[in-house]
């Protein structure tokens, strides 16, 4: 959440440890727009219940398959559309599978292929 608050983004976030005074104020600043990007754990995402959220990303992919299902339901409500993002490596992809036949859905593969950065060389004259 930081390095989106240093990087100029209204975010705020919301945990486990916070009492629900602190929740409740995050919230309603995520509620009114003023804060633009939420970051929740597990335990504090199942209870947000927040209209018109265009998209969540998933950093990590949940170990149980019904938390996968909670944390992508806050997109795409009421008829509305929404994305849900997920940054999966290495045995993840497992995980994946099992949310797939849990939930009776197809989740897209996206790959992250670096793209080499060009250089132009440069010549030395003696």
């Amino acid at each position: 959440m930081s390095h989106l608050q240093a990087r100029g983004y209204f975010a705020d976030g919301i945990h486990g440890d916070m009492n629900q005074v602190q929740r409740d104020r995050v919230m309603a600043k995520f509620r009114k727009g003023t804060v633009e990007f939420l970051v929740a754990t597990d335990v504090a995402a199942r209870g947000i219940d927040v209209e018109n959220v265009d998209a969540v990303f998933n950093y990590d992919v949940p170990q149980d398959e019904e938390y996968y299902v909670h944390r992508i339901g806050r997109t795409a409500r009421a008829g509305k559309s929404g994305q849900a993002f997920t940054f999966v490596s290495g045995r993840d992809i497992y995980k994946i599978r099992d949310i797939q036949r849990y939930a009776k859905i197809e989740i897209k593969r996206k790959s992250s292929r670096r793209r080499k950065t060009w250089r132009p060389s440069r010549r030395h004259s003696s």
